[in-house]
């Protein structure tokens, strides 16, 4: 094997990262503006912000005991280890490789098939993007408030009410194996799985849209498309390790989006939304990691293996 090799892969997985850092330090502030900016908020405000994120994380751990309670009985606070494991692993890891520790979780502690484990990651991302994709539709629609409210809430109740009919239709039409998984992993959970996506992405862009709106002085409406632009921009396959660089690109592109609609009033300061955002990517990553730090520390019992499934 050619010495040079090693060096070569270690080159090539820092380029992502070094960018990332490039560009943040093209568009930030000087440092003391960034701690002045959290300096601005009381304590009071990051504590209570830091609460919410945890209650997305338990809203997370309900649904998943609501998909998961006719196989394998998982208790509250078992789901809750599993959650915040798979929040840190996502938050951390790069390229998306995080989500491969739901898959380890649940086959590791509570005897899931691969198979079955990766086709509940499918499905619970499927929700996440039905309800983004909804929010999206209430951030930056121009109908009024009320109308944006009910366009978003039936197009989540559709799809609550249609994929599970689909699902049925499926298991009935075709006796292949594939098929029939893939009607249990749609069926499984039932409609209760989407109140609380729902309520975890609501809860979750609130506070963080709060938090960006009092941190860089735009209206509450911008910084909730900023911190569902950021969202967003954390879907994609492409990201550096803890989403470093491409979440505040996507908080800057939402807050952006917001201003093309007149909603920005006297325009976006760059530096201080991009600085907003590494402060609210900053609390992010250390609520998820925090969380998954006491999850490995306070080990709790796997899941009753009432069930196989394969």
């Amino acid at each position: 094997m050619n010495p040079s090799t090693p060096w070569l892969r270690a080159a090539g997985r820092l380029i992502l990262p070094a960018s990332a850092c490039a560009a943040l330090a093209w568009v930030l502030p000087p440092w003391g503006v960034v701690v002045s900016a959290m300096s601005s908020l009381p304590w009071s405000w990051w504590c209570a912000a830091a609460l919410a994120l945890v209650a997305g994380h338990a809203l997370r751990a309900l649904r998943l005991r609501s998909e998961w309670a006719c196989e394998r009985a998982p208790g509250l606070g078992e789901c809750l280890r599993v959650s915040l494991m798979h929040g840190a692993a996502v938050n951390l890891l790069p390229m998306r490789a995080g989500e491969a520790g739901y898959v380890f979780l649940l086959k590791r502690r509570w005897g899931v098939s691969v198979a079955d484990a990766a086709l509940s990651l499918l499905w619970l991302r499927l929700q996440d993007a039905v309800v983004l994709v909804a929010a999206a539709l209430f951030v930056f629609s121009t109908l009024p408030l009320a109308l944006r409210l009910a366009v978003a809430t039936s197009l989540v109740v559709a799809a609550a009410f249609l994929l599970p009919l689909w699902a049925r239709s499926l298991g009935q039409r075709s006796a292949g194996q594939v098929a029939q998984r893939i009607a249990t992993a749609v069926l499984r959970g039932g409609r209760i799985g989407w109140v609380y996506g729902a309520a975890n992405w609501a809860l979750k862009l609130t506070i963080l849209g709060a938090l960006l709106s009092a941190l860089s002085g735009l209206d509450f409406g911008v910084g909730l498309a900023a911190a569902l632009g950021g969202e967003l921009a954390a879907v994609s396959p492409v990201q550096a390790p803890g989403g470093l660089g491409t979440y505040e690109a996507g908080v800057w592109l939402g807050a952006s989006g917001a201003a093309l609609f007149g909603r920005a009033g006297g325009g976006i300061d760059t530096g201080s939304l991009v600085a907003a955002a590494l402060l609210v990517h900053a609390l992010v990553i250390v609520v998820a990691v925090m969380g998954a730090f006491a999850a490995w520390l306070l080990p709790m019992p796997a899941a009753r293996r009432t069930g196989s499934l394969g």
